[in-house]
């Protein structure tokens, strides 16, 4: 599904184009950090830190990771 039109993805591009490439790095580090507060958020509240650790590892790299049996 793509809902955004050709006009909005040049503006958005054009407008990225403009940022430095720290400031890039920064928005995506930004990003991923707003992200993980969310799958963090998700997570029951019960379960043992190595367990946490390996939820959040999969939840945020799904197609890195495989389910362990």
């Amino acid at each position: 599904m793509k809902d955004t039109s050709r006009q909005t993805e040049k503006l958005l591009r054009d407008m990225m184009n403009k940022r430095s490439g720290s400031e890039r790095i920064r928005m995506a580090s930004d990003m991923f950090e707003s992200a993980r507060t969310m799958v963090c958020a998700s997570l029951p509240n019960d379960l043992l830190p190595a367990d946490f650790r390996q939820t959040l590892l999969q939840r945020t790299y799904p197609d890195f990771l495989t389910t362990p049996r």
